[in-house]
């Protein structure tokens, strides 16, 4: 499964990987074979694409619906069974019994070519080894219906969505990554996902489809249907399978065009329920016509629109750049080597300013890794240790990055005679702190990257910080030191600075085939409740970035890496939009508590 295509293809040449168990479908008059895998290669045969498909079932299913496809078969213990009915509201899922296998891509035949499109379409969340599908290499463009993920199987097999749908999403969030899910499956806070992945569409039934990405957000509405009340089951496949093959064979030039070739087809099912086929391409494309084009056809709301939109309410929006600036120091921490400080501070900080925050990364480690990892190596650079000892402007040496939004304050191996230039200095454990302070009105975001020791470097930094993120390689001896830099951040907070708090524990180098990094994830998360629901796995890529001055959302933006600090970014956004969201409560409270006492 090494290498990728380039280029657009023909459809029949289009290398597709579909994955996903084979269910039992059953329905009051019939029992039929069911599953996502099995309406996306009806959607597939439509496109004239031929699919490799990879699916667990009972020995002796019924394969007819993979006809004229690649199939390869795991033998399952058992075939779940999905029957449609509902209880208080929920559809209802029989599981006759566990299917016994969750799909890898060590399931994969080696003979097998690597694909251009992946499509991984789990029921549960066991069906599927999500993350080493997303993290396989080739596929320029993957698709992930991801109401199997988002979905727990309550005490009577009802299904509902999982308390961290949107947790859930940003740990798998990547920019080749579209995913697709269903309005009952989604909470509100996986709206603010979009900005991680390449697409999010959203299904809502008669109602239509949202297709929300990091620059537009579309609606579409649904293709009127001959019977509206016609069983919905595998519709959404179907849609997912059609919107991706829209844009790979280049009949949808955008998302919007694509969302409507899809919600043809996915009408089309509906009429034609069982294995009878879909219509061919060319017939759902004359449907697009009539139905979309036509003077009277049904409406989206197109990007151009969306600009126009954004254009009128630049001036409010409270990303413009007269807007108030968060102001807030968070120090990356930790005074073992080798954890990954440097590639956190510099790889969230990224991550930020592409979400339009305006980030300062304040390099105060001598070894000046930060420096060189966002491609400053002028071994004459003045920086901190001139703001510092001899208290030169901080302004003066800010310098810009090639990542726009993202700026740097310089340092080099000449920051470590620090210590004995100031040895003293009159408070000298507030130099940092006061050289930032100025600085809370022109950044959202101030990184302070700590050396690996927890001398005045990192005093000044901790009490020059609101918050301090702890990198935690998630190996044994990692945990040791955790004991002291608590102690240290405790003892800063007693003496230097009583705002200072622990933002969160953030999981390094995470390899989840080991046990032993399991059980130090564990150990983790059971002493520290605010470590980061987003780990970072071990990766070459984030380990080259560096050695070209990049962050990985430059050097390689569809990594694991990048996906990964994307969504830990995306979760410190919302650790931070809920408190101020609660300190607005508790003020308002405050202030009705007092307006009814003066009263």
């Amino acid at each position: 499964m090494n290498g990728a295509a380039a280029g657009p293809r023909e459809p029949h040449q289009l290398r597709l990987l579909i994955v996903g168990p084979v269910t039992l479908d059953v329905f009051d008059d019939r029992v039929a074979a069911g599953g996502a895998v099995t309406y996306a290669a009806r959607c597939a045969s439509a496109f004239g694409v031929r699919a490799h498909i990879l699916t667990a079932a009972q020995p002796g299913f019924d394969r007819s619906p993979f006809d004229g496809h690649e199939l390869h078969a795991v033998d399952a213990d058992a075939t779940l069974a999905f029957r449609h009915r509902t209880v208080e509201g929920r559809r209802h899922l029989r599981v006759i019994d566990d299917a016994g296998w969750t799909l890898s891509p060590l399931d994969l035949p080696p003979e097998w070519p690597a694909p251009d499109v992946l499509l991984l379409a789990p029921l549960l969340p066991d069906d599927i080894d999500v993350l080493s599908f997303l993290a396989m290499p080739g596929p320029r463009h993957r698709g992930l219906i991801a109401q199997g993920v988002l979905r727990e199987v309550g005490a009577f097999g009802e299904v509902h969505r999982a308390e961290a749908a949107s947790a859930i999403l940003r740990a798998v969030a990547r920019p080749d990554l579209t995913a697709f899910v269903s309005q009952e499956d989604l909470d509100e806070d996986a709206a603010a996902t979009p900005t991680a992945l390449r697409a999010l569409v959203v299904t809502r039934g008669a109602a239509g489809v949202d297709v929300l990405s990091g620059t537009e957000r579309l609606h579409v509405d649904a293709a009127p249907l001959v019977d509206p009340a016609l069983d919905d089951t595998g519709a959404g496949d179907v849609f997912a399978t059609a919107f991706m093959l829209a844009l790979e064979t280049g009949v949808a030039e955008s998302l919007g065009r694509a969302a409507e070739v899809a919600s043809v087809f996915a009408g089309a099912k509906l009429e034609r329920l069982g294995p009878a086929p879909l219509p061919t391409l060319s017939e759902v494309l004359a449907r697009r016509e009539a139905v979309y084009r036509a003077p009277t056809g049904v409406g989206m709301m197109t990007s151009e629109t969306l600009s126009q939109e954004a254009t009128r309410t630049a001036a409010t929006s409270p990303r413009s750049a007269s807007r108030a600036r968060l102001g807030r120091v968070i120090a990356f921490a930790n005074q073992k080597g080798g954890v990954g400080k440097t590639t956190s501070t510099v790889s969230v900080g990224a991550a930020l300013a592409a979400l339009d925050m305006r980030v300062l990364i304040v390099d105060s480690d001598p070894q000046a890794n930060a420096t060189s990892a966002l491609g400053q190596r002028r071994p004459d650079t003045a920086g901190l240790y001139e703001v510092l000892v001899d208290d030169e402007p901080i302004e003066s040496l800010i310098v810009e990055t090639d990542t726009p939004q993202l700026w740097l304050l310089p340092t080099t191996p000449e920051l470590a005679g620090v210590e004995v230039e100031l040895v003293n200095a009159e408070a000298r454990e507030f130099r940092l702190r006061r050289a930032v302070q100025s600085l809370r009105d022109e950044f959202d975001f101030i990184f302070i990257d700590c050396p690996p020791s927890l001398g005045l470097l990192t005093v000044n930094a901790l009490a020059a910080a609101d918050e301090v993120i702890i990198p935690v390689q998630t190996e044994y001896l990692a945990l040791e030191g955790l004991g002291h830099l608590n102690a240290t951040i405790e003892r800063v907070r007693a003496s230097l600075n009583p705002r200072l708090t622990i933002r969160g524990v953030l999981l390094t180098m995470f390899d989840s085939r080991t046990n032993l990094a399991r059980q130090v994830e564990e150990e983790v998360r059971r002493h520290f409740t605010n470590t980061f629901h987003a780990s970072v796995p071990r990766s070459v890529r984030l380990s080259e970035a560096p050695s070209h001055g990049e962050p990985i959302q430059r050097y390689d933006p569809s990594s694991t890496g990048a996906a990964a600090y994307n969504a830990v970014a995306a979760e410190l956004l919302e650790r931070l939009q809920e408190e101020m969201r609660g300190e607005v409560v508790a003020t308002g409270q405050r202030a009705r508590v007092e307006s009814r006492d003066a009263s």
